[in-house]
């Protein structure tokens, strides 16, 4: 799509495009207008998934788009269906072409990361391509690097298609070419009829270096960063075995612990049901209380008072009978 107007400066870059009042693929999947809070409109439930035919033309289009700017040197990495715009004739139109040159990343770069063997920006523009094709069918984006199964309602080609850009399997097989992706039943039989005729791009030498360099940096940026992420994924795998194993030590020594306390508890209860022997018949003699002791033996059993002690006792008889008064006689 072409811009009416481009500002930059060294703090950013200004373009400014064409209205079109059917806005992009994303409006036309949540059912909304461009004029919208992008907040507001996207945030709720897609109005209806896209049907298949209407998927098969869209489709078309922007792989049309996408081979010839590949034939032309240039790279659409930050492909998605908001940057897609729908126009009257209901062909599509790609934007924001220069966020690659400038060196913005694809909003699917971190689950590119996550992958191994998209490296290439023709294989990047090929993944966007598949979540854009999943978010059209299913009325959602695709949360995550790979897609488990696809939409049960769908048919069986567009099945296939989403299994082949999305499955894990055949990610690691390798992602096909955006021209055998034209060559596919479910786009090569599409009604297609551009509006326009083609652009004619005229590239400089300069321009042509600038793009050539852009693409081996985006390259060589997404292979160290897929490398970094296996690695840190070796580690966090390391660290979570040997956290298990420390774990399942912890539990084994606790339950070893208990398995000593009962055997002490055992142990102790035995010796207490030891040291009452049962095996002698006679019975202890039980000892005599006081009461039943004899006059003789309670008298053998008091002390003795000292000498002192009896005189004083005597003394102390003595005075109290002499401080008693005599009797008063008779009047």
């Amino acid at each position: 799509m072409q811009a009416e107007s481009v500002w930059y400066s060294c703090n950013g870059l200004l373009v400014i495009r064409p209205y079109e009042p059917r806005g992009s693929l994303k409006d036309l999947v949540y059912g909304t207008t461009p004029r919208e809070c992008y907040t507001r409109k996207y945030s709720r439930v897609a109005k209806r998934p896209i049907p298949s035919a209407e998927i098969t033309k869209y489709g078309r289009s922007i792989l049309e788009g996408l081979n010839y700017l590949n034939e032309k040197g240039f790279m659409l990495g930050n492909l998605h269906a908001g940057n897609i715009i729908v126009d009257s004739s209901g062909m599509c139109k790609l934007t924001e072409i220069e966020n690659s040159i400038i060196g913005l990343p694809s909003i699917y770069r971190p689950y590119m990361v996550a992958t191994k063997k998209i490296r290439s920006t023709e294989l990047q523009a090929v993944y966007s391509f598949g979540h854009l094709l999943y978010e059209l069918a299913a009325g959602r984006p695709l949360n995550s690097p790979y897609m488990e199964s696809p939409p049960e309602y769908l048919s069986s080609t567009l099945k296939e298609i989403l299994t082949m850009l999305l499955s894990k399997d055949k990610i690691k097989e390798g992602l096909p070419r955006i021209s055998q992706l034209l060559e596919h039943n479910f786009f090569s039989t599409a009604w297609y009829s551009p509006s326009t005729e083609k652009p004619s791009i005229k590239v400089g030498s300069k321009l042509r270096e600038v793009i050539k360099n852009a693409k081996e940096n985006a390259e060589k940026r997404i292979y160290q960063d897929q490398k970094k992420f296996a690695q840190q994924k070796k580690i966090k795998k390391t660290t979570e075995s040997n956290s298990g194993s420390s774990i399942m030590t912890e539990e084994e020594k606790k339950k070893k612990h208990k398995q000593k306390k009962k055997q002490m508890s055992s142990a102790i209860d035995d010796e207490e049901d030891t040291s009452y022997p049962t095996t002698s018949l006679q019975q202890p003699k039980p000892k005599q209380s006081s009461q039943s002791q004899s006059p003789s033996a309670r008298h053998k059993s008091q002390p003795a008072q000292p000498s002192s002690a009896k005189q004083q006792t005597s003394k102390q008889t003595k005075a109290s009978s002499s401080s008693v008064p005599p009797p008063a006689p008779p009047p």
